[in-house]
């Protein structure tokens, strides 16, 4: 599977309606059957963690990056909770896929270590929304 990645948005950078948006597409996805790749189920046994703090962390936490590709249009998604080792759930997820790609656990306190990453962003560029989203997210 050949990846052309377009941009990586960093949540900081997006606009509230970018961030409505992929909320609300989110949700919309989540009605359906989930999907776990066999990456995702095979670092779920070695992170101990369960599929219920994976639906919780897609149904309540957070999105910090949108990644747009030629094929495929990826979040990573941190879980709203600390787990008992405290540490924060992060789901990498397909949006179109509805699949969960993989998840890593992280310190609260490390998601605010990694600043070179940020070089990575483009804040510029700007998540395209079709007329259907748009009219659903006036509402909000």
């Amino acid at each position: 599977m050949s990846e052309n990645i377009e941009f990586i948005k960093h949540f900081r950078h997006m606009t509230r309606n970018e961030i409505l948006y992929l909320t609300v597409r989110k949700q919309k996805q989540l009605r359906k059957e989930l999907n776990f790749s066999n990456h995702a189920i095979q670092r779920m046994k070695e992170r101990h963690i369960k599929e219920k703090d994976i639906l919780i962390g897609l149904k309540n936490g957070q999105i910090v990056e949108y990644k747009k590709t030629s094929d495929d249009e990826v979040l990573v998604i941190r879980s709203c909770f600390i787990n008992r080792r405290h540490k924060q759930t992060y789901i990498v997820y397909s949006l179109p896929k509805n699949l969960v790609i993989t998840t890593y656990t992280n310190y609260q306190s490390d998601a605010y270590k990694a600043k070179e990453h940020n070089l990575k962003y483009s804040p510029e560029k700007l998540i395209s929304i079709p007329e259907y989203y748009l009219n659903i997210i006036k509402a909000y």
